[in-house]
């Protein structure tokens, strides 16, 4: 499995809608993922930070869904609105992830 995490910087006073907008785009029925997508804001660490993660199961998986993802109708405007709400810079990082399970896990 891998997982791809986006780090976004949110406009000053802004992440709450920044929040609400990815909220929106990612419950949207037309939302191509098949995995869950992991939404993280930080509670003591840089301010104004979001980072998304979305799972694949290979990166040909990845490739595909990001196809789709583009395809699709809200995209054009997800991306206007999501121009207003964050700063340049962030970053994109795509992880091989290995899960181990602890002697609790069932």
């Amino acid at each position: 499995m891998i997982v791809e995490r986006h780090v976004y910087i949110a406009k000053p006073g802004r992440i709450g809608d920044m929040l609400d907008h990815l909220r929106r785009q990612l419950t949207n029925r037309n939302n191509p993922w098949p995995h869950d997508v992991r939404i993280y804001s930080s509670r003591i660490g840089p301010f104004n930070y979001v980072a998304v993660e979305l799972e694949s199961e290979n990166l040909a998986a990845y490739e595909e869904t990001w196809a789709r993802w583009t395809s699709v109708a809200f995209t054009e405007e997800m991306t206007l609105e999501w121009r207003e709400l964050r700063e340049s810079g962030g970053q994109n990082e795509i992880w091989t992830v290995e899960v181990i399970r602890g002697s609790q896990s069932q």
